[in-house]
């Protein structure tokens, strides 16, 4: 392992970014230099002491920073940088709500990426309508801002300002959510799959009645597809979906909850919504805290979890963890979206590398059990497919 690098397993970022940050340093500090070549990606791992996995996510994070590139058959080199990295500026990091401990997430990838191409970042919400919203960009634009990073306002297929951004090829980039009307960069998750890696990690449990529980509309893009994710897990299973099956709260809100008031009134939609009989064995939470409500539902109706009802939520925020039992989650990884969201956003301000474009990453998710599903994971067929 170089003298300069440690792998500090208490540290929040993936492996492949810290080696990516080590790599990044050596560059920009002169250690290697403009076509000089990278070690192959077996010895970089064993140097490094991580997976070759980790080595070649790195060096497509680096890649796509426009600090390496690679060559068919050659190998990885370091690219002619300067003359991109005295370009700096600001990018803003836009939120619909005040989700601190999810966006906290998004905020530090963002940071930490921006950093590196010495560029500063500030935090803004858009607002709670689209008047609010307008100002909001038309505020930061006034501070000449050099793009937006944008995690799109909840249940709206149409957003004008951010239409009016695509109109003008002002740089942004979506995350989490996008709109299937409008071309844009994006970087999330495949809400599709990793629905149905949930749902089937139920059916490997046993279950053959699985609900899916949501707040409000299903027309959000995340929301849409893993629904959709849900139900082709069943269809694939043979197991047919029941109406019933759909715990949906009618909710007074535009935003997730975040107050006592909120919080006491999507509860008690739920405890109405949980007096259905048949009631299914398991659920499936469209996110941590929707499963937190259904919890503290299904508590206050003498409903015992996971004994009677297994639970599955999303996200793997703070809500999963102050479930009691834990809750077992999808993680998405918030950190990792921020990261890239800003490397893509950046290079589209400086129109290099592949952020010119109008490119759609998708990260991986991972199931985290805990003890909200009864046992631990079981070795199925169904879950080795």
């Amino acid at each position: 392992m170089p003298p300069d690098f440690s792998l500090d397993k208490q540290n929040p970022k993936s492996v492949y970014e810290l080696v990516a940050e080590h790599l990044r340093n050596q560059i920009l500090h002169g250690k290697l230099k403009p076509g000089d070549q990278l070690l192959p990606e077996f010895d970089l791992a064993s140097q490094y002491q991580v997976s070759r996995s980790s080595v070649r996510h790195a060096i497509d994070l680096l890649v796509q920073e426009g600090l390496v590139k690679k060559i068919h058959g050659k190998g990885s080199f370091v690219c002619d940088w300067r003359h991109i990295q005295r370009q700096t500026g600001i990018i803003a990091l836009l939120v619909p709500d005040t989700r601190i401990d999810l966006f906290m997430n998004v905020w530090q990838g963002v940071e930490t990426a921006a950093k590196a191409r010495e560029f500063s970042v500030v935090f803004s919400y858009l607002g709670e309508d689209n008047h609010e919203e307008k100002q909001t960009f038309q505020r930061l634009r006034s501070q000449n801002i050099a793009g937006f990073i944008i995690f799109p306002r909840n249940y709206i297929l149409y957003d004008e300002a951010i239409w009016q951004l695509a109109k003008e090829n002002f740089p942004f980039v979506l995350i989490d959510r996008m709109f299937p009307a409008l071309p844009s960069a994006f970087v999330g998750i495949d809400n599709f799959n990793a629905a149905l890696q949930a749902v089937e990690y139920l059916v490997g449990l046993g279950h053959r009645s699985i609900g899916f529980a949501a707040l409000a509309e299903l027309s959000t893009t995340t929301i849409h597809d893993r629904f959709a994710g849900y139900q082709h897990a069943l269809k694939k299973h043979q197991i047919s979906y029941e109406a019933n099956w759909l715990f949906q709260s009618p909710s007074l809100y535009a935003s997730p909850v975040y107050t006592d008031e909120q919080e006491a009134h999507e509860t008690a939609q739920f405890r109405k919504l949980l007096q259905r009989r048949p009631l299914p064995t398991a659920i499936f939470a469209i996110n941590d805290i929707t499963a937190y409500l259904i919890h503290k539902a299904a508590k206050a109706e003498g409903i015992r979890i996971p004994e009677e009802l297994a639970l599955v939520g999303f996200d793997d925020d703070d809500y999963a963890r102050r479930s009691d039992p834990p809750l077992t989650t999808i993680l998405q990884p918030f950190r990792e979206i921020g990261s890239r969201a800003a490397h893509l956003l950046i290079d589209k301000v400086r129109g290099v590398g592949a952020g010119a474009g109008l490119e759609h990453i998708l990260l991986p998710t991972r199931l985290i059990i805990r003890q909200s599903c009864g046992e631990a994971l079981q070795k199925s067929p169904i879950l080795s497919l």
